[in-house]
Order: C-alpha cells, then structure tokens, then sequence
C-alpha cells in the first residue's frame, strides 16, 4: 500500500530536492493520535480503536519512509557496490515518522466533558492541568525540525502532562 501512497515522484522531490542547489531536506510527517490507545477508556472503544490505527501506521510507514529513502538517495545501491560497511558520515535525506500523542488539552472535545468529569481527569494529571494546544504545537515543531530531532522516527509522544487514565 505504502508504494501507491506514496508516490515515486512526491517522495523523490521531498527527499533529493527539487529547489535550484538540488539538496535533498527529507522531511517529517507527524500524525496525531491519542493517549486514549495506550490506556482505553470508559465510552471510547471506537475513539480508541482508530487512534491505535494511527500508532500502528506511524511505525509501519517509519519503516517503509526509512526503507524507501535510502533506497531514493541510491546510498544503499552506492555501499553496495563498494562492499564497504555503512559510514557513520553517510546520512541522506530521510523521511521521518512520528505521533504525538495528547492527553486532555484545552479544545472544544475537552470542554464537551462534564465539569465534575475534566476536574477529575485533572487530578489524575501528574502537572494539575489541563494542555494547550501550544504545547501540542511545539512538540511538533521539535519533531520537524532534523536538527533537532533528525534521529528520531517511528516513535510516539506523549504530551499528557503525565495523564493516567
């Protein structure tokens, strides 16, 4: 599935480049999903369920994405041939995978919760409050950004405030 999804072109231009200098920037994908797939809850069995869905294609398109853009840089092919073993200095562009994963955050499905519900699911987070979608946003930001995250890929993140469920 992840050939026709992906396609040749698309991921191509996204790992080698397509601007004037031809460099390849690779790329991040982040999905979002829910703390709710790790932990279940009470009403949310097919909330739960499509959010595990997400978890699952994060990690098996990570693997496909890290498969696919080595083989588009031809680094593989290059080694290969060579009969030499991976260099540590060889890194192409690469496509990462990543989920975030949110607790309770300020949005309108949280304020939908009863009261006496949400001040309960409050105390039961370890920071006693509710998220911002800010801290949902730079969490993203962190795992766009290759500099700072460009080892990292087929994970997921919990942005929780250390919500148990």
């Amino acid at each position: 599935m992840c050939q026709a999804f992906c396609e040749p072109r698309r991921l191509n231009s996204l790992i080698l480049g397509d601007n004037t200098n031809n460099v390849g920037v690779g790329g991040s994908i982040i999905n979002i999903g829910s703390i709710v797939s790790n932990y279940g809850n009470i009403g949310q069995v097919n909330y739960a369920a499509s959010k595990g869905g997400v978890l699952g294609l994060t990690r098996s398109l990570a693997k496909e994405m890290a498969s696919l853009s080595w083989r588009a840089a031809n680094v593989v092919d290059c080694v290969e041939e060579n009969g030499t073993d991976m260099e540590e200095d060889i890194v192409p562009p690469t496509v990462r995978v990543n989920c975030i994963q949110p607790g309770f955050i300020h949005t309108p499905m949280a304020h939908a919760v009863p009261d006496k519900v949400l001040s309960e699911m409050t105390r039961k987070i370890a920071l006693r409050r509710l998220g911002r979608a800010e801290d949902v946003a730079n969490m993203s930001l962190f795992l766009a950004s290759a500099e700072r995250s460009g080892y990292i890929t087929g994970e997921a993140f919990e942005c929780s405030g250390m919500l148990r469920l």
